[in-house]
């Protein structure tokens, strides 16, 4: 499995989650686990699980709307501009985040939807299970154009300069431009690469080729800058790989396949220069860049924090509770959220302990709100939001319709 880094520029509240519409969820035959994820603005904490939207007020829990949709989420909706847009296996919906009100549906006649929305230039695009790539104006939803590749799958990874960036399933990177879906260019890369999303500046675009390759291509044309191929060793023993770029570096963490652990290494994306390169635990976390530090944690060994410089340790916490499952920076904290159900507030600055959280079922997701509090999403279908500062609960919610239950002041468990 191949994930990207997570690019989290310094001061940024991560927004995980969004959501809508009146009362939390109408059906009450469902039973756990339940994926929760999560997103905020200044107006709501937004929730999604299986097939249903909905909106919670920041302060209260309140349910505010929620939207049902035909079958369950394929994963986060996006926010822009005041607006949700989602995707099941069958639709793509545009939804009002203030009032829950459906602004538009599509749902495509000849194919399943496949991944999350990509939004961009005014426009919606999706990769659909067929492999064909189709866009929808974002405002009405009107059908733009839809393209596709003979023997070639289409995965949108990017848009920018009036372009759509996609990659292949054969390991190509197209371009197709964002109000005709007219194919500018096609550059092959290696034979049966996998897909891996891109990122896109005004003049060039980094594409992530097969496992163990990183190439820069200019943007107009996709002419090839420059291309990293890591050793062949590094290739078979890869178990996932994760590409991501910041701040003129390269973050490069892999899982060894046949012996535990895994590296992080970095390079200088501008010279395809090795910088530095650290070992990592076992099992697969991507790691985090905020400023100039990086964060690096394994499901099964130590979170540690080093400087994006030179790599050199900041410091190194091992977590009182495993598997880790979500690993999210916001403020001055990292987040920590364990398949057991604990959720851990660790120092960005210091790397000790603030304090613990038991949720009583597995974490999939952590937040922050407008007001810097802490929401959760867990496996048992609840939602909590706690005070930053201390890991008290505020309020819990239940994504099965049960009244929410608002604590003004309950002491917690603080280490």
């Amino acid at each position: 499995m191949l994930l990207f880094v997570l690019l989290v520029s310094p001061g940024t509240v991560p927004l995980l989650l969004r959501s809508q519409n009146h009362q939390l969820c109408p059906t009450a035959t469902e039973v756990p686990p339940y994926n929760v994820f999560l997103g905020a603005d200044q107006a709501a904490i937004y929730v999604a699980r299986n097939n249903v939207l909905a909106a919670l007020q920041t302060t209260s829990g309140r349910p505010l709307w929620y939207v049902q949709t035909d079958s369950p989420l394929l994963g986060n909706p996006e926010l822009e501009r005041g607006i949700l847009y989602a995707a099941s296996e069958t639709t793509v919906y545009a939804i009002r985040a203030s009032t829950g009100q459906l602004l538009w549906h599509q749902t495509p006649e000849d194919s399943l939807l496949r991944g999350q929305p990509l939004l961009g230039a005014g426009i919606v695009s999706m990769a659909l299970a067929d492999g064909s790539l189709a866009t929808w104006q974002a405002s009405t939803g009107r059908p733009l154009w839809h393209v596709a590749l003979k023997n070639e799958a289409l995965f949108p990874a990017a848009i920018a300069q009036g372009m759509v960036f996609a990659d292949t399933s054969g390991g190509s990177v197209v371009a197709v431009r964002t109000t005709t879906g007219t194919l500018l260019w096609k550059q092959p890369a290696l034979k049966g690469a996998p897909h891996l999303p891109s990122i896109a500046s005004p003049t060039e675009v980094s594409v992530d080729l097969p496992s163990g390759t990183f190439s820069k291509r200019q943007t107009q044309d996709g002419r090839l800058l420059w291309r990293h191929d890591f050793s062949t060793a590094a290739i078979l023993t890869s178990g996932e790989i994760a590409f991501g770029q910041g701040d003129d570096r390269v973050y490069v963490s892999q899982q060894n396949r046949r012996v535990p652990g895994g590296s992080l290494t970095v390079w200088g994306a501008s010279t395809d220069m090795r910088l530095w390169q650290a070992a990592t635990g076992t099992g697969f976390l991507p790691p985090l860049v905020v400023g100039d530090v990086v964060y690096t944690g394994s499901q099964y060994g130590p979170l540690e924090a080093r400087r994006v410089e030179d790599g050199s340790l900041l410091w190194r916490y091992l977590p009182g509770s495993l598997p880790l499952v979500v690993m999210t920076v916001a403020q001055e904290t990292v987040y920590l959220g364990s398949s057991l159900g604990t959720v851990e507030a660790v120092s960005a600055d210091t790397g000790s302990v603030r304090w613990r959280y038991d949720a009583d079922g597995p974490i999939s997701d952590i937040a922050q709100d407008a007001h810097a509090a802490v929401v959760i999403g867990s496996g048992n279908g609840f939602i909590a939001r706690l005070r930053e500062e201390t890991g008290s609960l505020l309020w819990q919610a239940s994504s099965l319709g049960e009244p929410t239950t608002l604590v003004r002041s309950l002491p917690w468990r603080v280490c």
